[in-house]
């Protein structure tokens, strides 16, 4: 592990909201300097998907001259009517369907405004329910079926569709009309700024014991796919006394782990931003990914692996559609199905003081694919088609 200095960054959250009445006026004026306008309706609940498909998208729409991007919330929707005419693409964020909606997407179809459907999820169709429930553990069977069926009257009112991956893409094309747009995940500004720090940190620091291995858990619906390492886990942890696991988020430790906790070798923090997570990750030696590997899953993006890549940590991955993307890539990393993991835990364990060697491959791996600044003409190709579409 590392022990690292913390950076005294935090992450503010939906900042571009703060000045909505000058956003708001904004509009107008970029439509008549020949600016494009783009608007992303957010949802009330702020979560890791607005971040990554709204502001982030944003932080790269504003390093273009010929667009201009606003974020608003639902609360303030009937704001955006007076300034509609000087819109061009509306998007709706992982979006349940409101009568409160209906004046808008009509507004928006006789303005010739085109509305988008955006998603990051296999949730929008209710023949996925006990797929879902399996996956996610949230055996709520009402609450899955009412969330598809309002995203899927969400998605057959927009005229298009934008998501993170081409499995997930595919199940768009099978259920709606219109055409499916593509970019992933990619990190921002402020992750880039503290993991250049973080990842200088750690080549000027030498490995110390325990060896750390890491799980970060965005939300708590991964009981499922942690268990899938379970006993892997626990075989390599009562083989190596110098072992120890860090646990970020969400998660409910199984109790075959729980002795290690109460002996202090599993320790847990809470659920943090994205900045402070970066530190978490940096000191780890490797980082966990494991998942179900069913339709659900195939639909999850690589976020887990490129925030570590991008601070030195070395990620086992297992190789749903996109994980196996990257190892088709030949991208660092372990790739493991069960019964293989404790293998690759092995192996990392007897090399673990020359895991800093991958700094800089994982580090640079991560830039090329996943920049914030490595987005811009994919997005400004995607949002010019958007704009012509209807």
């Amino acid at each position: 592990m590392y022990d690292l200095q913390k950076v005294n960054k935090t992450y503010e959250t939906r900042r571009h909201m703060k000045f909505f009445d000058q956003n708001l006026r904004n509009l107008q004026i970029c439509h008549n300097n020949g600016i494009n306008n783009i608007v992303f309706i957010s949802r009330d609940l702020y979560d890791q998907a607005e971040r990554y498909r709204v502001e982030h998208m944003i932080e790269v729409i504003d390093s273009m001259e010929e667009w201009n991007a606003l974020s608003i919330a639902p609360m303030n929707l009937m704001e955006l009517e007076s300034c509609l005419d000087f819109v061009d693409v509306v998007v709706f964020e992982r979006s349940f369907f409101f009568e409160e909606y209906e004046w808008l997407l009509s507004s928006c179809k006789r303005k010739h405004i085109t509305t988008i459907f955006e998603i990051d999820d296999l949730v929008f169709d209710e023949n996925n329910v006990e797929l879902i429930m399996d996956s996610t553990g949230f055996r709520n069977a009402d609450y899955w079926v009412n969330s598809a069926k309002s995203f899927h009257k969400m998605g057959n009112l927009c005229d298009g569709y934008w998501t993170t991956n081409d499995f997930l893409a595919e199940r768009l094309e099978n259920l709606f009309h219109g055409k499916v747009w593509i970019l992933g995940n990619f990190f921002n500004r402020s992750q880039e700024e503290v993991s250049n720090i973080y990842i200088r940190q750690k080549g000027i620091h030498s490995y110390k014991e325990p060896f750390m291995l890491g799980y970060f858990s965005g939300t708590g619906t991964h009981y499922y796919d942690f268990m899938e390492i379970t006993d892997e886990l626990f075989d390599f942890m009562e083989r190596h006394e110098g072992v120890s696991l860090k646990i970020v988020g969400y998660m409910q430790i199984p109790e075959k782990l729980t002795k290690y906790v109460r002996q202090g070798r599993i320790m847990t923090l809470p659920f943090m931003d994205c900045c402070s997570l970066q530190k978490e990750i940096a000191e780890v030696d490797v980082n966990l990914v494991p998942l179900v590997d069913n339709e659900f899953t195939n639909c999850k993006s690589e976020i887990k692996y490129f925030e570590a890549a991008m601070v030195g940590t070395i990620s086992c991955m297992t190789p749903t559609y996109v994980y196996k993307s990257l190892q088709r890539k030949n991208v660092s990393g372990y790739y493991c199905r069960k019964g293989e993991w404790i293998k690759a835990f092995e192996k990392l364990y007897c090399q673990r003081k020359e895991l800093y060697r991958n700094f800089d491959r994982l580090c640079g791996e991560a830039h090329r694919e996943y920049a914030w600044y490595n987005q811009q003409e994919k997005l400004k190709k995607i949002l010019y088609e958007m704009k012509d579409y209807i």
